[in-house]
């Protein structure tokens, strides 16, 4: 928490209000403290232009404002756009008293949990914050990473051989005029308009706007990858000795630091999800295949449906007017050390998991909302490979209505 002081209309104001990186799920409260007097303010939480205000009342000079909910409904397209810029102000009489600024992240942090620099967490002597992750090479892949300065430098290694990062705004792309939305390029690409950056992009680059928390395809940075490949973001310092085994080990970072190691599978066959975890970044992983169960649900409107059979009609030909369907699929991932079970372990809590089917004869891909189905997930401490087994369900469907 940080405090601001000041001084209105002889009055000494006492302001408590969180760090500039914030979670939006997380509780997040700006305490008031003044004279032992009663007022009436107003609260504003600005953001990409929109406003909205909500009335405070003090009571014997405090208060303390509740903003988490306030924040959480401006993220209105997540799945792109996992990190915002807020302001956020107080206002007596029409006279603004205390202002700042946050970056607000789609997401949540536990005690001891760490994203980054961020959350209250056991320090065990390594800075920079590190992820090793699986790329499925054969389907669609993206990788979030975090910064809040818009001019970082990204270093990138692959098989280790350090490899020159192509930033989104460096592809030259021209649309025809009289393209809305989206386009198809010469390439057999299928390109879509950013608003913030007003430019076309490949779809499958992730999101343009490289700040905050933003998604990159390795696929067009590592094309010749074979083995590994990584994406570190941070100031650097200290040359390391390098370690032919860990590509990541460029330089001494800081806790600021966010790398990326890669791990490269060719694998093509079992379920591949995407999901969002707790801290805003896509996951993705390919589950192998299991059992698929099908449970039908009829429904309880009947009519009648008599026929003439010859020269006979016959009664009691009853139908249901409609079969409701649900596919419930089990999937499992096997044998996974404790960094990969730790993250693909966060589909458990996700709230946006989608389940890839493969691309139109355009080349869109094709993702289906799944939803996992409640259970209980053990995770054996005394083991070094850990299982994750699990079942999900795509959406209903239903037959023709009689």
């Amino acid at each position: 928490m940080r405090t601001y002081s000041t001084t209105h209309n002889g009055q000494d104001w006492s302001i408590e209000f969180p760090d500039n990186v914030v979670f939006a799920f997380n509780p997040l409260y700006i305490i008031i403290n003044t004279a032992s007097v009663n007022l009436s303010m107003q609260f504003n939480v600005v953001c990409d232009g929109v406003t909205r205000s909500i009335d405070v009342e003090l009571f014997k000079g405090k208060a303390r404002i509740f903003f988490s909910r306030i924040l959480q409904l401006f993220f209105d397209d997540y799945k792109h756009f996992r990190t915002l810029d807020f302001t956020v102000s107080l206002s007596l009489a029409g006279t603004n008293i205390f202002s700042t600024s946050f970056v607000a992240i789609w997401g949540s942090l536990t005690l001891g949990d760490r994203y980054n620099a961020y959350g209250l967490f056991k320090f065990d002597e390594k800075a920079e914050y590190e992820r090793t992750r699986i790329w499925f090479k054969k389907f669609p892949f993206k990788v979030s990473m975090f910064s809040l300065n818009p001019n970082h430098n990204i270093v990138c290694v692959r098989d280790g051989i350090k490899t020159p990062y192509i930033p989104l705004q460096s592809i030259p792309l021209t649309a025809p005029a009289n393209v809305d939305g989206e386009w198809r390029g010469t390439d057999n690409k299928i390109y879509q308009f950013d608003t913030s950056l007003q430019k076309y992009f490949p779809e499958d680059v992730g999101n343009a706007r490289e700040y905050g928390i933003f998604d990159i395809n390795p696929a067009w940075t590592f094309s010749q990858a074979k083995k590994t490949a990584s994406f570190r973001i941070g100031d650097r310092a200290t040359m390391n000795v390098f370690d032919p085994t860990f590509d990541y080990t460029f330089y001494q970072n800081g806790l600021t630091t966010h790398i990326v190691n890669l791990r490269i599978s060719n694998d093509e066959c079992g379920y591949y999800l995407r999901w969002i975890d707790r801290h805003g970044e896509l996951q993705y992983f390919l589950f192998t295949k299991g059992v698929e169960t099908d449970k039908n649900t009829v429904d309880s409107d009947t009519v009648s449906d008599m026929e003439q059979i010859g020269s006979m009609w016959y009664a009691n030909h009853i139908r249901n007017t409609q079969i409701s369907s649900k596919l419930t699929c089990k999937c499992s991932a096997v044998s996974l050390p404790d960094e990969i079970y730790e993250y693909v372990s966060t589909i458990i809590s996700a709230p946006v998991i989608d389940l890839f089917i493969g691309r139109s004869a355009s080349g869109r891909e094709i993702w289906v909302p799944v939803v996992i189905v409640a259970s209980s997930f053990d995770y054996d401490t005394t083991q070094k490979l850990h299982d994750l087994v699990l079942s999900f369900t795509l959406p209903e469907y239903k037959s023709q209505t009689l």
